[in-house]
């Protein structure tokens, strides 16, 4: 088996995004950018229900649904999404991008995307609900892929009221055979980073709070401050006309009323991740294998 990698060729949409007004149609081009870089995650699963006019248990079939999106590390493409989500993708489940020529999205299984990965596997936070895996495509497509410097670093928190896009694919819209456009919701930041007591949460776990509630399948989206210029409370520009990733849609909870937040982890647990002694380890493996191939 070889562990060579094929470099997808990157559409540099750091470069697109600086050079446009963030004003009328340019400002739509921007959000169009965006939402390219998702990725549309779907596991199909057979369940088991009791039939009311046989009594017997019969199959039907499931789609799990999910958002995720790519992002650039030291050169390497890692897919990103909710360590809730990651821990569905069975082999079997189809990954979906958009690629520059247009048209039919590309499509591949996650065994596809890591076969060719040496020492395949999931990298959790170790208390939020982000997890990272490195991919290796089986061909060469153009996508539309994240740069590093998309990510906000936690110096840099955003303040209560920024507003900020999410782009996902609830209850799998957005994704047809032809077609791949994720939903786009606008919500504004409701809280500073913070814990939240709640028996399904990690007691260490930390999340900002948006003021509009998100529906299923919107889970492992990206969050990005909206490129209208902004203030941090830290006093810097935020926004402007490189739009930044604030964060990944983790979960939406409820209560008995019916009333729903949506719970969003921010970006810099995704820095840690990258930046943790296990993955630095991991990358050198990498490294030392691609030397002594090339040699």
């Amino acid at each position: 088996m070889r562990h060579g990698f094929k470099l997808p060729v990157i559409i540099s949409i750091i470069l697109n995004l600086a050079a446009v007004s963030i004003t009328g149609y340019a400002y739509a081009g921007v959000l169009d950018e965006l939402a390219k870089t998702t990725v549309f995650l779907s596991k199909t699963e057979k369940e088991f229900s009791k039939n009311p006019a046989s009594g017997a248990n019969e199959p039907t079939l499931i789609e799990r649904t999910g958002t995720g999106f790519s992002v650039l590390n030291n050169g390497k493409t890692f897919l990103v999404t909710a360590a809730h989500i990651a821990k569905m993708m069975s082999d079997d489940a189809r990954l979906h991008w958009n690629i520059k020529a247009g048209g039919t999205p590309a499509s591949f299984t996650f065994r596809e995307l890591r076969e060719n990965v040496r020492g395949a596997k999931w990298f959790y936070h170790p208390s939020a609900d982000v997890a990272v895996h490195l991919i290796n495509f089986p061909q060469e497509p153009e996508l539309f892929i994240l740069g590093e410097d998309f990510i906000v670093p936690e110096n840099q928190r955003v303040s209560i009221g920024t507003k900020v896009y999410i782009f996902g694919y609830p209850f799998g819209f957005g994704k047809t055979t032809k077609s791949l456009s994720p939903l786009v919701k606008k919500a504004e930041i409701a809280s500073s980073i913070t814990e939240i007591d709640h028996p399904l949460l990690s007691p260490d776990e930390k999340f900002v709070i948006l003021d509009e509630d998100l529906a299923q399948g919107f889970s492992g989206a990206p969050v990005f401050v909206s490129p209208e210029p902004q203030m941090s409370d830290k006093g810097l520009v935020l926004g402007g006309t490189l739009p930044q990733l604030i964060g990944i849609q983790s979960r939406t909870i409820s209560d008995s009323t019916g009333g729903k937040i949506s719970l969003v982890i921010p970006s810099f647990y995704l820095t840690e991740i990258f930046e943790s002694e296990e993955f630095k380890l991991y990358e050198e493996e990498i490294r030392a294998a691609e030397q002594v191939m090339a040699n």
